[in-house]
């Protein structure tokens, strides 16, 4: 394959490069649904636009300015662009670059600016703003003063051509005409001028035959009535527009009462017009007028009265005292309902898939607030029952709440120390209590009956209160096993007995029991000063605690600071559960996830990210029943960048899967993947907020567009049954 390559002393006019070039542009672009659907826009407009008389595209005299290169398949991970690509940017007299933080740092979209310019020079290149600021969206290759590193070519870099952020529809399309003129190599104030001109002409012709009938329309119409219709106009063009805005940022119910707004209170009333923008953003955010390529959809966000605290292994921006040891959130995998806990002694309860307030729990009189304000030393939340455990040092009460209503089932004082609460069955939990005299004691409890049984460990010394532990139930209710340090327990209730065995690493950051009679547990080196890297273990027993293997790695803790707001993201190895087969393990650590085969800890799956692993979960886009090897479970796995990815278990190049794929328009610090009715939910709090939760589902098995089958009053309908169930109303 040959080009002409373009030189300094020979400029190329718009004129001969369309003459010699089959394309008008080639559309370069970040592969991702909102970037791709800018691109689609802008090719659209470039070649259906019919240029007014007098104007002409260069090399052409039908008054088109032709057509566009847009490749719409994802490149592969190779060192260099593709023949077919290569081919259609020698063809191409004009280089559109469709601008977007993602775009500016990707491979793929510099590669094809620098090959441009290196066949065409860079006179011929036009940037596009999708979203994010011009600083974050465009790419470095466009913002120096020298063409392609290493070149003697030194030219300045363009301007920005057209701003296709969310914004008015005139603003909008006067912004389409910027990029058609840059194409068209024309003034933009003589292309709209023109353009004008063509329009009153053809207004003219249509006014001459209906002259009667528009005069009858302007002596029916005053003034100001017509100036109150053009002001209704742009308000509810500007209202669907922040609408969208908020969906995009993850407030769906935020997102329905704006679009609200912008709509007529019925079909048949006259208080506003009918904007088509407006119906639109309603029908997006309820979920019937969906993009297909992405099965993600936003569902709520909620703000606390005040900020959260420890957040599994993540640290909130405070880390003074016992505010390091309060726990703000905890999430029930089989009731479908969360709890979270704020520095204002607040806990409440949501349900997982609408994000309605459910209840208030009002801890014990006798219950005190630890430092800043916390109730909570840990929770856990079972399939009906919230339980709370409140913790002083050794000074404790365990108070055990109906999630549903928030109403006391009981409270037990001085339980004990604190503890790290594990739920399991659908109402019984098993929780492990340091003492102070020394080992430790475990109780497993029938919240419905408040039945306990008890058993404890004596005679050996539990590291101080502040260290991490961990306990799990084993194949009965009476088995229970136990993490503390670097010491796995394991302890028989009914007769006392206990077992002991040494972990790899000094902390133990995680414990799980398996159905096939295996322990597994994750071990680390102590959290460093500073950000060094750190050696961990995934470590498999039998139920006697003798050993079965092992697996060995380093990671690298990190810290997110976004708004003001510091989270140390320590990414400590934690199994996250097995697969749908439970033929692998899930677990993640730094950015890494892992899946591992449970006979001898072979990873079947290591996947890697550009940032730390906050949460990881099996799931299926399948029925259960349909499980096949070829058909595997997906993992979910969400990134402190923000991006959560959908991955068929079984393929590592499906990391790069954008069908599947959430990029949420903040990094987050902590989250949570769980299933609920037939959806896959995540519950996230941003790192940029310590107050705030959002969650985003999504559902396999959803339909095709039904967004024209409603009638307005049908939407509203809907959107009022929507914040109905979502608690906005009522």
């Amino acid at each position: 394959m040959t080009w002409e390559k373009h030189h300094s002393d020979t400029r190329q006019t718009a004129n001969e490069a369309a003459q010699r070039h089959e394309y008008a542009a080639f559309i370069s672009y970040r592969h991702l649904p909102q970037d791709q659907e800018v691109a689609k826009q802008v090719q659209h407009a470039i070649e259906t636009f019919k240029l007014p008389r007098g104007i002409n595209a260069p090399g052409r005299t039908d008054g088109r300015l032709g057509k566009c290169f847009r490749d719409e398949d994802e490149l592969s991970a190779s060192h260099s662009l593709p023949d077919r690509i290569l081919d259609a940017l020698a063809k191409s007299s004009s280089l559109v670059v469709i601008c977007s933080p993602e775009a500016r740092d990707s491979v793929w979209v510099n590669r094809e600016i620098a090959a441009f310019i290196e066949m065409h020079g860079r006179e011929r290149i036009f940037t596009v703003l999708a979203y994010g600021s011009s600083a974050e969206s465009i790419p470095p290759l466009l913002r120096t003063e020298t063409a392609v590193p290493g070149s003697a070519e030194a030219t300045a870099a363009n301007p920005l051509a057209a701003d296709l952020r969310p914004t008015t529809t005139k603003k909008k399309r006067d912004e389409m005409l910027r990029i058609i003129a840059a194409v068209a190599d024309c003034s933009f104030d003589d292309l709209r001028q023109r353009g004008r001109t063509r329009t009153i002409k053809r207004g003219i012709a249509i006014a001459a035959a209906a002259v009667l009938v528009i005069a009858a329309i302007i002596a029916a119409l005053s003034f100001a009535s017509a100036a109150r219709q053009d002001a209704l106009v742009a308000e509810s063009r500007q209202l669907a527009a922040e609408s969208s805005q908020l969906l995009a940022q993850g407030d769906r119910y935020g997102a329905i009462e704006k679009a609200l707004q912008a709509l007529p209170k019925s079909e048949a009333s006259a208080n506003r017009p009918l904007v088509p923008e407006a119906r639109t953003a309603l029908e997006d955010a309820l979920e019937i007028n969906t993009n297909p390529s992405s099965p993600w959809w936003a569902s709520y966000e909620i703000t606390t009265q005040a900020p959260l605290g420890l957040i599994d292994n993540t640290l909130s921006h405070k880390t003074d005292g016992e505010t390091n040891l309060a726990g703000a959130i905890a999430v029930s995998d089989i009731g479908g309902f969360f709890a979270i806990s704020d520095s204002a002694g607040n806990i409440s309860t949501y349900d997982t898939l609408t994000g309605k307030k459910l209840a208030d729990c009002a801890m014990p009189a006798e219950a005190t607030p630890l430092a800043d304000g916390w109730y909570a030393r840990s929770m856990a939340a079972t399939e009906n029952y919230l339980v709370v455990l409140n913790a002083s040092g050794y000074d404790t009460t365990l108070v055990c709440f109906d999630a549903k209503t928030g109403s006391q089932m009981w409270s037990l004082p001085n339980t004990g120390g604190p503890s790290y609460d594990t739920s399991y069955g659908a109402d019984l939990i098993s929780m492990a209590f340091p003492l102070a005299t020394g080992g430790y004691n475990v109780l497993v409890m029938d919240l419905a009956s408040n039945q306990t049984s008890t058993a404890a460990v004596e005679g050996i010394e539990i590291l101080n209160t502040a260290t991490p532990y961990f306990n799990t139930p084993g194949a009965r209710l009476g088995t229970n096993y136990a993490a503390f340090g670097n010491q796995l327990f394991s302890l028989e209730l009914d007769t006392s007995e206990s077992n002991r065995t040494t972990l790899a690493y000094a902390n133990a950051t995680s414990l799980a029991y398996l159905d096939q009679g295996l322990i597994i547990a994750t071990s680390a080196d102590p959290m460093p000063a500073d950000d060094v890297t750190r050696r961990y273990a995934i470590e498999a027993f039998d139920e006697n605690l003798a050993p079965i293997w092992r697996q060995d790695g380093t990671f690298t803790s990190e810290m997110i600071v976004n708004n003001g707001i510091t989270s140390l993201l320590a990414a400590e190895p934690a199994i996250r559960g097995t697969t749908q087969d439970e033929s692998g393990i899930v677990v993640s650590v730094g950015r890494q996830a892992l899946v591992l085969d449970p006979s001898d800890g072979t990873p079947i799956t290591t996947l890697s990210f550009d940032q730390s692993v906050v949460a990881a979960s099996a799931t299926s886009d399948t029925n259960p029943a349909d499980y096949t090897p070829d058909n595997p479970s997906l993992i979910t796995i969400a990134c402190s960048n923000g991006t959560v990815n959908c991955i068929n278990q079984l393929n590592t190049q499906d990391v790069n899967n954008d069908a599947r794929r959430l990029v949420l328009p903040y990094p987050i610090r902590w989250a949570h993947v769980t299933q609920c009715e037939d959806f896959d939910v995540i519950v996230a709090i941003p790192a940029d907020a310590d107050n705030r939760i959002v969650s985003y589902r999504t559902d396999w098995s959803r339909g095709e567009d039904a967004g024209d089958q409603y009638s307005l009053d049908e939407l509203r309908a809907l959107a009022e049954q929507t914040l109905t169930e979502g608690g906005r109303i009522g």
